[in-house]
């Protein structure tokens, strides 16, 4: 997962403007933002407190956030791995693994970002069916 990649990070959750958590404002602090965006053939699962990102869902599903642009990208993605529990060196171990993926900005203009995935089952968790973390909330 090399962070040159791509400087851009597609937020569906807490770290969204509206969630009102300290990692938001860490994000904000070292990001711009780039608008509202959709992220296609995705669901939304309700992990305890959070939400859970998978992919690999039908063509009408999709999950809501915000893209941002990176100020710096190395330091900014460390402190959200260590956030979202994603280890890079042992995936297998990770609760969120971090993944380059294709996102639709407002105005339908794509955008390739980094995007934190659940990385366990989600049999019995409840589905967040509108996409919208915060407005499910």
């Amino acid at each position: 997962m090399k962070s040159a990649s791509t400087r851009k990070l597609f937020v569906y959750g807490s770290l969204r403007a509206g969630a009102g958590h300290r990692m938001g404002k860490f994000l904000r602090r070292h990001a711009r933002p780039l608008g509202r965006a959709h992220l296609a053939k995705a669901e939304l699962y309700r992990v305890g407190g959070y939400p859970g990102l998978v992919m690999g869902a039908g063509a009408a599903s999709r999950v809501i956030g915000e893209v941002y642009e990176l100020t710096d990208p190395a330091a900014v993605l460390s402190a959200l791995d260590r956030y979202e529990g994603c280890n890079p060196a042992a995936p297998a171990e990770s609760e969120f693994l971090r993944k380059p993926r294709t996102v639709r900005l407002t105005g339908r203009r794509a955008a390739r970002a980094w995007v934190y995935e659940y990385n366990r089952a989600t049999a019995g968790l409840p589905r967040i069916k509108s996409g919208d973390y915060l407005a499910a909330k």
